[in-house]
C-alpha cells in the first residue's frame, strides 16, 4: 500500500466509516510508516480538541498553524532513513596490502540461504532471507530475494578466497591476484 493511498482513506478511517478489511490495511501500513501514522496521529488528536471545545470553525490562525505543523512533521519524517532504499544486505570492502576483505552482514541467514559467485574482477552474492509470518509493529529488516554485485578495483585470486559466516557476518578473504600484487 502506498502513502498516496492512505490519505484517501484518512478521512472515512477517522470518521469510522472505513471498511474493516481496509482499516486493517492501512493500520498496518501505519505500524510500518512513521511520516502517515503521524499525520493520521495528529488529525485524531486535532479532531478530538476541536470537538472537545465544540467549535464549529476553526479560526484562520488556528487553522494554518495545524497545517504547518502538519507539514513539519510529514517533512521531519521524510528526511528519516526509507529501509526500502538502503543496500541489502549491507557490505564493506576493505582493500590492504595483499587482499581484499568483503565483510557482509547477513543476520538470520546460514550458509544454504546464500549463493556466492567470484570472478577475477567481480563478486556477486544472492540468497532469501525469510519473513516471519505475523503483525508487525516494526519492520526494519528485510526480507525476500536479494541480489548485489560489485566490481573489484584490482583482479582476485578465486582459487585462493576463503569465507567464513559466523553470528551474522560473512567474511571473504580475497587475495589479489599476482599480477596486481606486482603493479
Amino acid at each position: 500500500m502506498k502513502c498516496e493511498q492512505i490519505l484517501l482513506w484518512v478521512s472515512d478511517y477517522v470518521d469510522g466509516e472505513l471498511p474493516h478489511e481496509k482499516c486493517v490495511e492501512l493500520e498496518k501500513h501505519l505500524t510500518l510508516c512513521p511520516r502517515c501514522r503521524s499525520i493520521v496521529n495528529t488529525l485524531k488528536t486535532t479532531i478530538a480538541l476541536y470537538q472537545k471545545v465544540e467549535l464549529y470553525k476553526l479560526p484562520t490562525s488556528i487553522h494554518q498553524s495545524l497545517h504547518q505543523m502538519l507539514r513539519h512533521e510529514w517533512e521531519i519524517h521524510e528526511t528519516k532513513v526509507d529501509v526500502k532504499s538502503l543496500k541489502f544486505p549491507p557490505m564493506e570492502l576493505i582493500e590492504k596490502k595483499k587482499e581484499f576483505l568483503l565483510l557482509i552482514e547477513l543476520p538470520g541467514l546460514k550458509k544454504e540461504d546464500l549463493t556466492l559467485t567470484a570472478k577475477p574482477r567481480s563478486i556477486e552474492i544472492s540468497g532469501f532471507n525469510k519473513q516471519i509470518d505475523g503483525i508487525y509493529y516494526i519492520k526494519e529488516i528485510k526480507h525476500g530475494w536479494f541480489l548485489r554485485a560489485i566490481e573489484l578495483p584490482a583482479s582476485i585470486d578465486i582459487s585462493k578466497a576463503d569465507a567464513q559466516l559466523k553470528n551474522g557476518l560473512l567474511q571473504i578473504r580475497f587475495p589479489k591476484s599476482m599480477e596486481d600484487l606486482r603493479g
